[in-house]
């Protein structure tokens, strides 16, 4: 007895630093409260809330404006067996704060959802999507398969609940006041994300393999001498047309994960890595495409979207254009940069753009894209330079412009009437595939005429699929909504997080997911 009075003597030193620990992690709480807390996690374990539940109490307020709309949608078009509601999820990995710091260690990859039923219009604000997943970056990375395995369990919480289990089956929502429920069936749709996020839940090797393309089997990779900004070769192809791609199809990737699976087992490590760079996939038990009792519901190649925005505007397409076009004319137009900045300047831009046209093409901007090498410029920026700088390279086109000036500016002309079919697009039916593939090549044969291939990196293969994306996605190109240029669902978030105030936690829910070192159910 008195040996055990001993231990429990050491002992309490240890758990009062463990508790002081985790009061340090969260806001500020008495003693009594932070005993509450623990208390409840002990009986109840840790609060989640699943995908269903935070829907059904998203749309049981009759005042709400989100729940009449989505009634209203459901009144449109009801769901049944034979016509699903197709959900659609967008992942994205955000910085709350500064995300120029130099640490950036509160990063949080997050995952919205929404439905396709909802209309293009509407999945263009923030209000019509739901939060369902939060997960620190660290966390993240000291998983097996990372963000794929983050996303399996989200699929899996979602669609494949013991009580709930939607391969054949469907959900019961409640309307707001007692009304008749209604039998809610629901399809996995598509899932948006920018090309490091694909390359992380697909398990391909992207740039780093020979085979650059999942969506392709015929596309090599091939590295120039040239650099991108980002200081590493130019990978990319320099095939520009889609009829002479080799398409990969849903069953054709999950025979290749079947057989990368067999490989595992029966290659050595160096021949196995050998066969994954080859293919341009990587293996992970635990990712996504390696869950057999999922096959139903992944479908890798039909419900792969690419954004554009990230695809043309983030260290896209539309940089690399317009610094080589920048780059052919001051040969013959040596004061360009002041010329243009001098043009720009003279714009009036929207009362709804909170940026100023003015310095727009300044020194300190020349400065930076010269020592990158690119056109330095947010998202934002590039959708409003393209018009302005189009009319520009009109004017110096008329100015007695040589050959290759010529050819510079008819490409970027090409970029911009590209850049606007796909703002357009986000009208349902404003474009169809054929006009969103005649842009695209149009574009890439341009690009061929400058004779600018050895700078066409993997975004600009990426081109090639957006008409079979509009394809699917029924004339909606969601992937080009406001959500994702502008980044509200992000913006959102972080104001939010900043309103807390507290520079390590949001609320203690999410403290408590993040420090889960299990994977249990998605948050909301």
């Amino acid at each position: 007895m008195a040996s055990s009075s001993t231990d429990a003597v050491a002992e309490r030193p240890a758990k009062l630093q463990r508790v002081n620990a985790l009061r340090r992690k969260l806001p500020h709480l008495t003693a009594s409260a932070l005993s509450e807390v623990c208390k409840v996690l002990r009986e109840e374990g840790i609060p989640s809330v699943d995908f269903w539940a935070l829907l059904q109490a998203a749309i049981s307020d009759a005042e709400s404006s989100f729940a009449r709309y989505f009634w209203g949608c459901i009144e449109k078009t009801p769901p049944s067996p034979a016509k699903a509601w197709r959900l659609i999820l967008y992942t994205d990995e955000i910085v709350p704060g500064n995300p120029l710091a130099v640490q950036t260690k509160r990063k949080i990859w997050a995952c919205y959802a929404s439905f396709v039923e909802l209309g293009s219009y509407t999945l263009q604000h923030e209000e019509s999507w739901l939060c369902i997943g939060l997960l620190r970056s660290s966390l993240m990375a000291k998983a097996e398969a990372g963000v794929s395995q983050w996303i399996s369990k989200i699929l899996r919480d979602i669609f494949m609940r013991p009580a709930n289990h939607l391969e054949h089956g469907c959900i019961s929502l409640r309307r707001p006041a007692g009304g008749q429920p209604v039998l809610f069936r629901v399809v996995l749709s598509m899932i948006v994300q920018d090309g490091a996020a694909h390359k992380a839940l697909w398990s391909c090797k992207g740039d780093a393999g020979t085979r650059m393309c999942m969506l392709c089997k015929n596309v090599i990779a091939h590295r120039c001498d040239v650099l991108h900004s980002s200081g590493l070769p130019v990978v990319g192809s320099s095939e520009i047309r889609e009829s002479k791609l080799s398409l990969a199809t849903d069953q054709s990737i999950h025979e290749a994960m079947a057989k990368l699976a067999e490989k595992k087992m029966l290659l050595n490590a160096a021949d196995f890595s050998t066969w994954q760079q080859a293919t341009g996939w990587t293996y992970n038990s635990s990712s996504l495409l390696q869950q057999e009792d999922q096959r139903w519901l992944v479908r890798p190649v039909s419900q792969y979207c690419h954004d554009s925005m990230h695809t043309l505007l983030v260290s896209g397409v539309f940089q690399t254009v317009t610094w080589l076009v920048l780059e052919a004319l001051q040969k013959q137009f040596p004061n360009l940069w002041e010329i243009a900045d001098e043009y720009v300047a003279k714009w009036t831009l929207p009362r709804n753009i909170s940026a100023k046209a003015e310095g727009m093409l300044g020194q300190s901007r020349a400065k930076a894209c010269k020592e990158a090498e690119t056109f330095k410029c947010t998202a934002s920026e590039g959708l409003t330079l393209s018009p302005i700088l189009a009319c520009f390279f009109r004017q110096l086109a008329r100015a007695n412009a040589n050959v290759e000036a010529v050819q510079a500016i008819q490409c970027f002309l090409q970029l911009d009437k590209l850049v606007a079919c796909c703002q357009r697009a986000r009208t349902e039916g404003a474009v169809s595939p054929a006009q969103m593939r005649k842009h695209v090549s149009d574009f890439l044969e341009s690009v061929h005429a400058a004779e600018w291939q050895d700078r066409m990196h993997s975004k600009f293969h990426w081109l090639l699929h957006f008409g079979s994306h509009l394809e699917r996605t029924s004339r909606r190109l969601l992937l080009t909504s406001r959500v994702f240029s502008e980044k509200f669902l992000d913006k959102n978030y972080i104001a939010w997080q900043e309103l807390i105030g507290n520079p390590t936690v949001l609320c203690i829910p999410f403290l408590l997911w993040f420090a889960m070192t299990s994977w249990g159910s998605a948050p909301a």
